[in-house]
């Protein structure tokens, strides 16, 4: 049973094409229109309490991933949004949405889980200008005075800048989850949404134990200027590292990363 709830965790909302997930600026979402996508964890409720929870009937087709629900894709209007901290002592929101069909119901919205987010945001959200940036972080080695520039992980990528002098690179971070050990794994291949691809043939993934029966393949891309300049304008929708495919809903967020540690 473990091993079948961590697949549909990874298989979760691969089918979307929802890229918009505003984190704790929540109140990007305000006055939105939300299609409800396919998902398999449910934080909708009857109530502002959050007390009733409704029962959306969701089922699991062939392939693990969630075929029906009483709310996939209907849209909703966001009414209001309103703060709170929950038993965890964590910050959340309860988004109050409304349906012709539905009426009034709640949304338990947690700005740490953009997985969690069960929506596409018609339209789109507007962003505001260097939004993303915000997610880069900075450390430096006291002995060598290298510097190094690292985006937020999002659905296991990330960014990274490293500066040594006047000279810097940037790297692409990948994993993904397998199911079989390989320890002489290698090759990686990128998807982008205007469907070019990046190939790397020869490159090397690590491996190392994750869990039972799941073990975590991942890789380091030292990125060339042309691979920057299609990442900066092309998302990538799916990666196989190896033989491990995985397909990525906000991945528009690593364009938005290069492009923010360029300026760094």
């Amino acid at each position: 049973m473990k091993l079948i709830f961590i697949l549909l965790l990874q298989l979760v909302l691969i089918s979307s094409n929802a890229q918009d997930f505003p984190g704790s600026n929540v109140s990007l979402l305000d006055g939105k229109e939300l299609r409800v996508i396919p998902y398999l964890y449910s934080y909708f409720y009857k109530d502002f309490e959050l007390k009733k929870k409704i029962n959306d009937n969701v089922t699991i087709g062939d392939k693990g991933l969630p075929t029906s629900g009483n709310l996939f894709n209907k849209i909703f209007k966001v009414i209001k949004i309103d703060k709170y901290i929950d038993v965890m002592s964590k910050v959340k929101f309860k988004i109050k949405l409304d349906n012709p069909e539905t009426g009034v119901i709640y949304f338990d919205y947690n700005p740490k889980e953009q997985s969690w987010f069960p929506f596409e945001v018609i339209g789109g959200i507007e962003y505001p200008k260097d939004f993303f940036c915000k997610d880069i972080s900075v450390s430096a080695d006291k002995f060598t005075n290298d510097t190094t520039y690292y985006s937020e992980n999002s659905e296991d990528i990330s960014i990274y800048k490293i500066k040594k002098g006047e000279k810097s690179n940037i790297y692409l971070s990948i994993k993904a989850i397998g199911y079989s050990l390989n320890t002489s794994a290698k090759g990686v291949i990128l998807l982008l949404d205007n469907n070019q691809k990046i190939e790397r043939p020869e490159q090397k993934i690590d491996v190392k134990y994750a869990s039972v029966s799941n073990y975590s393949y991942s890789t380091l891309i030292k990125l060339t200027e042309n691979e920057i300049e299609l990442l900066v304008k092309n998302a990538i929708t799916d990666s196989r590292l190896y033989i491990y495919d995985s397909q990525y809903r906000f991945s528009k967020k690593i364009s938005e990363y290069i492009k923010c540690i360029l300026l760094k």
